[in-house]
């Protein structure tokens, strides 16, 4: 059975999906992608199979006849369409419609029959069977979750949908012990609610400030402990050289 969020964090989903339509709408490719703007749609999805090609060496998960697997906050696919060679079946989750519907415009255009697109509601993968995927796989996603009870709830739903010994790579934000992580984390523990409250004033038109763009930072304690509830092993970390505001820590973890 899914687990689902609580109160906040259905509210922070209603934000997620109003904010990613919009910057859909504006630059799709740019508000995935950031580090280009004048993207061409092969450019695009070539990062997308660079970035599939490395996790398949680094994770090794099954591949194949038989096997599935979830990009959970796929936009318009970038990764699951790098996956859908390997795997018998890919499915590719996001909160915006907007995202899904442009997502399933390139499948007809290339035609591609084992990838399936799903508006999901942000908060759990109650669309995902138990004990069904080979590998999930949620990249540049965690990093805009705005509360970490939706972290939580993610990690566990991983753990439903995943077969025995399957694998999960994902990426977020996690500041270090000590005073560097204090102010680090901090500084988002004041903000956040800033941005929550002009967001009920202003609405999707945030864009990039909205909260559905600024999620949460966690330690790395926390981060173990909620892998533990989970029941997930954690089998490898990469955290990054440099601890700053965009830095991203990556994670690949085994279900028990």
């Amino acid at each position: 059975m899914h687990k689902s969020a609580g109160h906040d964090s259905w509210m922070d989903t209603g934000i997620a999906k109003d904010t990613w339509d919009r910057l859909a709408r504006q630059n799709v490719m740019y508000f995935i992608a950031s580090n280009r703007s004048d993207w061409t749609e092969d450019d695009f999805f070539e990062t997308g199979r660079e970035t599939a090609s490395r996790l398949l060496r680094q994770i090794r998960p099954r591949t194949g006849a038989g096997t599935s697997m979830c990009d959970v906050g796929c936009g318009v696919g970038r990764l699951a369409f790098a996956f859908a060679p390997h795997f018998e079946w890919v499915v590719g989750l996001d909160v915006s419609p907007e995202m899904i519907k442009r997502a399933g415009c390139v499948q007809k255009k290339h035609g591609v029959t084992n990838t399936q697109f799903l508006v999901s509601n942000g908060a759990d993968l109650r669309e995902i069977p138990d004990s069904s995927q080979d590998l999930v796989v949620s990249h540049l996603v965690f990093l805009h979750l705005a509360s970490r009870q939706l972290i939580k709830c993610y990690l566990q739903e991983f753990s439903r949908v995943l077969k025995t010994g399957a694998t999960a790579f994902f990426d977020l934000s996690v500041v270090p012990e000590g005073t560097t992580g204090k102010i680090l984390y901090g500084m988002k523990e004041v903000r956040d609610p800033l941005y929550r409250g002009i967001y009920l004033l202003f609405g999707p038109s945030l864009g990039t400030r909205s909260p559905a763009v600024r999620g949460k930072r966690v330690t790395l304690r926390w981060l173990k402990t909620a892998l533990e509830e989970a029941k997930l092993d954690l089998v490898v970390i990469n955290l990054p050289d440099n601890w700053t505001e965009s830095a991203l820590t990556q994670v690949v973890c085994r279900k028990l």
